[in-house]
């Protein structure tokens, strides 16, 4: 995309018409918003901003606007010419979230963020835009006659609003990802140290996602979404693809850089420039060409450099027992690949920000894990010296008695996790009891410790 040409701009009521240079391409699946210039526009509102260059937030507001100022002298606005929230039911708006858009209940543009006072912490507001309502029709903008509703209303419909457009509605490409709007989104720690880092204290130095392709599918890119990162410039981060291996990764289909500069245009030509990755930020890495994959397949990230703890995604909030969803983020070590929900230091279902962009109607979703018949295996790993107990439904609670039926163990799950462990190094050599109870059945195992 080459930039915009600058259509209109109203100073005294904070709006700037912009004209592309150029269509948006498919891949972008851009969507036009409509406009809304009545007087008495309908809740809920909603303002979507990216502030600081952040990740995607969105604020909700239940209640009417009101007809507000902004007082700031420098910058000479015209009284009672904005619209104004007066305090956010939902979220708020940050430093940096300034000429984001207020769209009414049916996504139409009301105006955009001139300033406020609102904070995630508090206060939630109030928070003034600018109004298409109260410049629809003024005149005598910044070296131009014309009114703003003689470009968006050039045949003198006398609309006071239209919807929006998908151009692209029959040529599309999905995002597709395994957490959902309503899921928290963290960036989980056991004992200090962060479990999806890059070579972490634990000794994990890659991480993967999980996806299934009913039928064959392209993926034109990837979306990742990354916590405060300060060291980035020492970092080497790779992003590879996977084909299943009886579950796990196995065969390696693409990999490719993880890129965090952009292009910008001035003056005539382009310049490269790198992001600010001390925020939570998306970024997207388009593949040099379509990969084609089929069946289950993995989407990984590692850092080639020795970085400690280097190199992090968000994850989604540690699911409780009873989600009815398997943990789909996975973990490498030296011993191999291994699910969040399985491994031995702290295991968790989640899913990480790892999101494929799809040509076509995206992948499919993960399997319901209740639809399966329940399985439990009690096994001892000599090369650890623990007991492992397994099963494809949540854990809820497990005891180690000796044959003679002296207890040594118990334990309770706290979240939904799929494997649980005990060292036994303690412990006589010998034939131990377990009890394992998986939703709602309870299962007594042998295991030989030798």
């Amino acid at each position: 995309m080459a930039s915009a040409d600058s259509v209109l701009i109203s100073e005294r009521y904070d709006i700037s018409l912009l004209k592309f240079k150029q269509t948006p391409p498919k891949e972008y699946q851009p969507y036009y918003l409509g406009w809304n210039v009545s007087a008495s526009p309908q809740p809920p509102f909603h303002g979507i901003h990216h502030p600081n260059g952040g990740t995607k937030k969105v604020a909700i507001e239940n209640d009417p606007l009101a007809i507000g100022s902004f007082d700031d002298p420098r910058y000479n606005m015209e009284p009672n010419g904005h619209w104004a929230v007066r305090a956010w039911d939902v979220a708020a708006t940050e430093e940096g979230s300034s000429g984001s858009p207020l769209l009414d209940k049916e996504k139409r543009v009301l105006g955009a963020l001139t300033g406020g006072e609102s904070q995630c912490s508090s206060p939630p507001g109030p928070d003034v835009y600018s109004s298409l309502y109260k410049a629809w029709n003024i005149t005598g903008s910044l070296g131009n006659p014309n009114s703003l509703k003689s470009y968006l209303d050039p045949g003198n419909s006398q609309f006071q609003q239209i919807d929006g457009f998908n151009p692209y509605l029959n040529q599309p490409y999905t995002r597709s990802s395994n957490y959902v709007a309503t899921d928290s989104v963290i960036q989980s720690y056991y004992n200090s140290v962060p479990m999806f880092a890059t070579n972490n204290t634990f000794g994990y130095n890659e991480f993967a996602e999980e996806f299934y392709a009913s039928t064959p599918a392209r993926l034109n890119g990837v979306f990742v979404t990354s916590p405060i990162t300060n060291n980035i410039q020492n970092l080497n981060i790779r992003i590879k693809i996977y084909a299943d291996n009886n579950g796990s990764p196995g065969t390696l289909l693409h990999e490719t850089s993880l890129s965090y500069s952009f292009r910008y245009y001035q003056a005539g030509n382009f310049y490269e420039t790198y992001r600010d990755m001390r925020n939570n930020v998306e970024n997207y890495v388009k593949f040099s060409d379509p990969v084609e994959v089929s069946g289950k397949f993995f989407i990984s990230y590692t850092d080639v450099s020795p970085v400690p703890n280097g190199f992090s995604l968000l994850n989604v909030q540690p699911r409780k027992i009873g989600s009815g969803i398997v943990s789909t983020a996975w973990m490498k070590n030296a011993t191999g690949w291994v699910r969040s929900s399985e491994n031995i230091e702290n295991p968790i279902n989640t899913s990480l920000l790892i999101t494929p962009y799809v040509i076509g109607t995206g992948l499919t979703a993960p399997d319901d894990p209740s639809q399966k018949e329940t399985e439990i295996k009690a096994y001892y790993n000599k090369a650890v010296n623990r007991i492992f107990i397994e099963s494809n439904k949540d854990l809820i609670a497990w005891e180690i008695f000796y044959v003679s039926g002296q207890k040594v163990f118990e334990e309770k799950a706290e979240s939904s996790i799929n494997r649980a462990s005990f060292s036994v190094g303690h412990l006589a050599k010998g034939v131990y009891i377990v009890k394992v109870n998986v939703d709602g059945i309870n299962k007594s195992l042998k295991v030989l410790v030798r």
